[in-house]
């Protein structure tokens, strides 16, 4: 796969989510997200990289708590379900 069709296939999974917001900076092949908790609304910041690799494309995934010393696995959570949603696709 190419890195623009696996930047258009996460952004296509991350658009399913709720809750969540591209913020303005974000560009092409790099992305930047924040998704607010359901109860308390804290929110969480993801950042993805798209890479070109030598079999097509690659990512980097890393999602964060900005506020608080514990997520309960949230952010794990969510990219775990992030790479199922696209592997899925």
């Amino acid at each position: 796969m190419t890195p623009e069709a696996l930047d258009a296939l996460l952004l296509a999974v991350a658009r399913g989510e709720q809750r969540l917001t591209e913020l303005p900076d974000s560009a092409p092949l790099r992305r930047r997200f924040v998704q607010r908790t359901r109860l308390l609304r804290f929110p969480d910041l993801i950042d993805v990289h798209v890479l070109p690799a030598s079999a097509g494309a690659t990512l980097a995934l890393y999602s964060r708590s900005l506020l608080g010393r514990r997520d309960f696995g949230v952010n794990r959570a969510r990219l775990w379900r992030w790479l199922a949603a696209m592997n899925a696709a």
